[in-house]
């Protein structure tokens, strides 16, 4: 099978190279492809991909709330690009997306719950996936704070900020109150193979909602490292400039179901150790 990446050089892209390039042939879109111009869909055809996924985004949510226009380039019109080469071809297509297209007003949200996002990365997000949903050779994915170890890359995340932090004694702080399903970059590498059949929509996630606080205090207790250099704030004393869903924890039922791993913080960030090498 050919496969295309688009966002190769990212977190989730680099990891999903590494995984289908053992039994598939690969190739990436990374920063030198830009999505939002009329080139990347002239790339994509010349590749001639079975299976396109669309990882490339613009995932800082705070550079997406003080720059709408750009985050709307990049998240909407660029995967228009996308999926105007995936028709031609045929192709399909695989869309990454986020639980931030959810408010966060009670959590554990399904597939069939009705999206209504907060802030602007979750407006374009929400945006894209109506667009990829038109599209019926088409599969969206939503997924929650990535994490996870790539040799010989350096990616930030949630999970290698507060190890990398606590590795070097600093103190960081954070917040008690916002509540998410974090993601095994691995799980959904894996889950996005699994999955290339289905149509609609999959949440593919942890499986237990953890607020940020919990898991970077489970982050330290795997990883050997000082809690107490954790400080426990709230949103309000954590202020940043796009708004945070208080609870977006997805439910993953679905992904269950349909026979996908998911795997628990403790265990996910017990892989990372093991990947990443104890401190």
């Amino acid at each position: 099978m050919r496969i295309l990446i688009t966002g190769a050089n990212g977190l989730l892209g680099t990891k999903a190279m590494q995984v289908f390039s053992r039994q598939h042939d690969v190739t990436g879109m990374d920063r030198e492809h830009d999505i939002t111009q009329q080139e990347a869909i002239s790339f994509i055809l010349r590749q001639k991909p079975d299976l396109i996924v669309h990882a490339a985004a613009e995932t800082n949510v705070d550079a997406c709330e003080l720059h709408p226009e750009q985050a709307y380039t990049i998240n909407v019109l660029g995967t228009e690009n996308v999926i105007k080469a995936a028709r031609v071809l045929d192709a399909k297509l695989v869309y990454i997306s986020s639980d931030f297209v959810f408010d966060g007003s009670r959590g554990n949200y399904t597939e069939a719950d009705q999206p209504n996002p907060i802030n602007q990365y979750g407006r374009t997000k929400w945006a894209a996936e109506q667009k990829v949903a038109a599209y019926e050779n088409s599969l969206i994915i939503r997924s929650a704070v990535l994490y996870g170890h790539n040799p010989g890359k350096t990616h930030y995340n949630f999970a290698e900020w507060v190890i990398s932090s606590l590795m070097q004694e600093k103190g960081i702080r954070v917040v008690t109150d916002q509540i998410n399903s974090p993601a095994l970059i691995d799980d959904l590498a894996a889950a996005v193979l699994a999955l290339r059949e289905q149509t609609g929509t999959v949440h593919v996630a942890g499986p237990s909602p953890i607020s940020r606080y919990e898991f970077a205090l489970q982050a330290a207790e795997v990883f050997g490292l000082p809690k107490a250099l954790i400080t426990p704030v709230t949103s309000a004393e954590f202020p940043q400039a796009a708004p945070r869903p208080r609870d977006a924890g997805l439910s993953v039922e679905k992904a269950r179901s349909l026979g996908i791993r998911l795997s628990s913080a403790a265990a996910g960030l017990s892989l990372m150790k093991a990947q990443r090498g104890s401190p």
